[in-house]
């Protein structure tokens, strides 16, 4: 079985907003996906909000 695919609204404090990809069966478990890899994976440091949008 796949894993869900989300889309991710990351709003920033000093940059520009970035929607980004997470994984998981809910929109919590994608939320915790999106917040453990914005450093490594994305390389967001200032992330303000994590906002999922809709599940593709």
């Amino acid at each position: 079985m796949v894993t869900p695919k989300w889309t991710v609204k990351v709003s920033r404090k000093h940059n520009p907003d970035r929607t980004v990809v997470a994984y998981g069966k809910t929109a919590e478990q994608a939320e915790q996906d999106a917040k453990d890899s914005l450093r490594g994976t994305y390389g967001i440091s200032d992330a303000s909000k994590i906002e999922v949008v809709r599940n593709e």
